[in-house]
């Protein structure tokens, strides 16, 4: 009886607010319990749901409540255990909570994208109608055009097959199904099978009374043909060894199991061989006496089982990732689990090779550059217990250990931290709650700590370890501002270089030397204008210009990926003056190969590195003998250790000092210090030249004497007299919409709701500054017009209840579904 089975709550990974209640069926695991990934009904449509909550059976089991009998049952459990326990679900709530989004998006951010299953309607073409097809019976024109798509794609939902066969579709497909040629289905994308180490044994699986084997083999396409060929001769083959034995068989093989010539059977394989493994041997470096103090203070507090965090500002080139080795040595000695958080891909391999030089492969990797299954397979050694480290980028700290001793920030204060979609969390912040709820030791570290962080060092939060000095005493760079207001830094040319520079990188080339070239701007030149009337060439679905890209031969927005092929004739006066005007990396690249035509110059930004594995690929280039001189973005700036590199060039170190944000400046500071600290990490000295318009403003005079510290105290002063963070929280609710209009009038009705709400309860929210709304300074981006509103308040509490207050009206300020509501609590990019 339905009253007799247990009733969950499932979070599914939608924007719903509340769970939705299933039955537990009986065929699955009982009892039921919270963390098990289901498939469950929803509306027409299948997906994937993750059980938080179990209710007891109705008390009256003879005559189940009208509301029992509502409740559908769970299709299926998709694991053979549960993901997660009642200690992750209470972090994934408060992650909910503090963020203000849904239990179940926060679940579809933390767990691998490919648990969450979908189910699509689909058709699938039966053996019969593959005989049909060929014999060109039974069937009208309209059919035969549905069942060769159908041959070619195996299954294919009823979208991609309207998408090619038109309106007709579904007078075609019912006079299939009648004939027995085609049968409805349903297509699950996702991993909706159980994660094992058992292997895939594939089968040949013919209907029976069917035609001779040559026949069938004669209907398939060639890659198909020749599978069931291979099958046929040497009987059931294992799946990973089939695709080696016919090349280029992965979707030829899974389009014969939708068909039903082949199945899957599993059979045990060997257990993994490649766990544990012995690291390779080295000597261990011999500590400075600033980093024996740090590990000597860090490892005490491990045996502790208490949660310590850590600030560990360290200059660049001070050590700071022995340091964290040390650190998790002694942690796995206590038979305790480590999680390194980077801030970039691109340093995930450097980290990576370090760590398991170190440690073997006991370390797992996890970002967004592998693939859904490598991913899934890294996740699930984690879970077992398999794999003692993960190294990742920000999702990493969502790692399924379940016994953390110690979790690694490096360069802490890096923007890309923050997630700035669907839910939208900071993972440095993240990192610092779960060190608190398991009890483990939190190390942020960077050259050049956030605000924030450094600010809670002052305020007694954390704890300071120093690392002021270079390993093997070596000096920091020199660093010389070049003011490119000087009519003498310009060359006659006016290159993007000034003569300096120009000099510097002839010079270094000359002996030997490696030289880093950096510009935050890709492409060629920042835009087109017309000379005769001023005209920009902009995007016609965001209030930014397009970029030139000359090697690509086409204008290109940065924000939505629009492309247009550039033209001189301007559009605005028909005249034909249209010119580039500003530099990127592209027109860096040309001109360093017109000054140096015997250098080896390479280029490291976006654009070059839109294939996997590129990153690495470029700087083991540069690493070794293939390349003298490297120009990049950001990319180049953070982390990389080749101690060749003795000068550093930043072609426009203002490029960020003008953006719309109060932490322009700070950012500014960190980008030119991390880029700085590249040089001279070798035997050699290293120098940097920094071309700036404003050579004087405090953050570049902060990096040419290489005083964070004097850079802070004025900062932080500045922050303070206005009440921006530290010394505030602030939430921002940006409204979005096709309509200017509709956009601009819902964002005015929420600033007064807003205003409404805290007049109405001024007692509880009188510390609440409410500024805007407002046009955002990307006021278009995507064909969506952007305002925003900020809430400012000293009491995260007391914002937090206010925002909620004001989201449970926001059908009173959001007339329909085409404006939409984006919450980012804790704010780093106001654009």
């Amino acid at each position: 009886m339905i009253a007799d089975l247990p009733h969950v709550e499932v979070a599914l990974p939608l924007p719903i607010e509340e769970p939705l209640t299933y039955l537990w069926p009986t065929s699955a695991p009982m009892p039921p319990a919270v963390g098990w990934r289901v498939l469950v009904p929803l509306g027409n449509r299948k997906v994937t749901g993750y059980v938080i909550r179990v209710k007891p059976a109705p008390s009256i089991r003879s005559s189940p409540s009208r509301e029992s009998r509502t409740f559908k049952p769970i299709s299926a459990v998709l694991d053979d255990e549960p993901l997660f326990g009642a200690r992750e679900l209470h972090f994934y709530q408060w992650i909910a909570e503090y963020y203000l989004s849904s239990i179940g998006e926060v679940l579809r951010t933390a767990l691998p994208g490919s648990m969450n299953v979908k189910s699509y309607r689909a058709v699938r073409i039966l053996p019969q109608g593959l005989l049909a097809l060929k014999h060109g019976v039974f069937l009208t024109g309209q059919e035969a055009d549905l069942l060769s798509h159908l041959e070619r794609g195996g299954k294919m939902t009823l979208q991609s097959l309207r998408n090619k066969v038109g309106r007709h579709l579904q007078k075609g497909l019912t006079g299939l199904e009648q004939k027995g040629f085609v049968e409805a289905c349903q297509l699950l994308k996702g991993s909706k099978t159980k994660h094992t180490t058992e292997q895939d044994l594939v089968h040949l699986s013919l209907p029976d009374s069917s035609p001779p084997l040559e026949e069938w083999i004669s209907l398939l396409p060639k890659a198909e043909a020749r599978i069931v060929t291979h099958l046929d001769r040497e009987g059931p083959c294992a799946a990973q060894a089939l695709r080696k034995a016919v090349p280029r068989s992965s979707k030829a093989l899974q389009d014969l199991i939708e068909k039903g010539f082949v199945e899957l059977r599993k059979q045990d394989s060997l257990p993994d061989a490649t766990l544990p493994a012995s690291p390779t041997p080295e000597a261990l470096p011999r500590l400075t006496s600033e980093q024996e103090t740090a590990v000597n203070t860090i490892r005490p507090l491990l045996e502790e089982r208490a949660f310590h965090p850590f600030l560990l500002h360290g200059v660049t080139s001070s050590g700071k990732t022995e340091v964290y080795l040390r650190v998790i040595e002694r942690a796995l000695d206590t038979d305790r689990d480590a999680l390194v958080l980077v801030p970039e891909i691109a340093l995930t391999p450097q980290t990576l090779q370090r760590f398991s030089s170190r440690f073997g492969t006991h370390v797992a990797v996890l970002h967004s550059g592998l693939t859904d299954r490598e991913r899934l397979d890294f996740w699930w050694k984690i879970r077992r217990g398999q794999a003692r480290i993960a190294i990742g980028a920000r999702s990493a700290v969502f790692a399924p250990f379940r016994n953390l001793g110690v979790i690694v920030v490096d360069e802490e204060h890096d923007p890309s931290y923050k997630q700035q979609d669907r839910v939208r969390y900071n993972a440095r912040d993240l990192a610092l709650l779960r060190g608190q709820r398991e009890k483990a030791v939190v190390i942020l570290g960077s050259a050049t700590p956030s605000l924030e962080s450094y600010y809670n060092v002052q305020i007694g939060k954390s704890t300071l370890l120093e690392l002021t000095r270079r390993i093997r005493e070596r000096p920091q760079p020199e660093v010389l501002p070049i003011d490119m207001r000087q009519p003498s830094s310009h060359g006659p040319t006016r290159s993007s270089l000034s003569q300096p520079l120009q000099q510097a990188l002839k010079r270094n080339w000359g002996e030997g030397r490696k030289s880093l070239v950096f510009l935050n701007r890709r492409g060629y030149a920042q835009t087109l204008m017309c000379k005769d009337c001023g005209h920009l060439v902009r995007c016609p679905h965001c209030s930014v210009s397009l970029t030139l890209h000359r090697a690509r031969k086409r204008l290109c927005c940065h924000y939505c990926e629009y492309q247009a092929i550039p033209s001189s004739e301007c559009p605005a006066c028909q005249g034909q003056q249209l010119q580039p005007v500003g530099k990127g990396t592209e027109r860096v690249e040309e001109e360093i190969e017109t000054l140096l035509p015997q250098a080896r110059v390479g280029r490291m930004d976006r654009d070059t590195t839109r294939s996997r594995g590129a990153h690495e690929k470029i700087l083991s280039r540069f690493r070794g003998e293939e390349l003298d001189i490297l120009i990049g973005t950001q990319m180049i700036a953070k982390g990389h250790d080749i101690p060749e590199i003795t000068l550093v060039g930043v072609v426009l170190a203002d490029a960020s000092l003008n953006l719309p944000d109060f932490r322009a400046s700070e950012r500014t500071l960190q980008l030119l210090m991390q880029v700085s600290g590249r040089a001279g990490r070798g035997e050699w000295p290293g120098q940097v030249l920094i071309q700036s318009y404003h050579p004087d403003h405090a953050c570049i005079e902060a990096v040419c004497v290489h005083d964070f510290r004097r850079f802070y105290e004025q900062e932080i002063a500045a922050r303070k007299e206005l009440d921006y963070p530290p010394f505030s929280r602030m939430i921002n609710l940006r409204i979005t919409g096709k309509s200017e209009e509709t956009t601009q009038e819902a964002a005015r009705r929420m600033g007064e709701f807003a205003r409404r709400v805290q007049e109405e309860n001024r007692s509880r929210y009188r510390g609440i500054e409410i500024l805007g709304p407002s046009l955002a300074p990307l006021a278009r981006l995507r064909d969506r017009f952007r305002y925003h509103c900020f809430f400012k308040g000293k009491a995260p509490r007391t914002l937090l209840a206010f925002t909620r207050e004001v989201l449970a009206g926001r059908t009173r300020f959001l007339p329909s579904s085409r404006v939409q509501l984006e919450i980012d609590v804790d704010p780093v990019q106001v654009l």
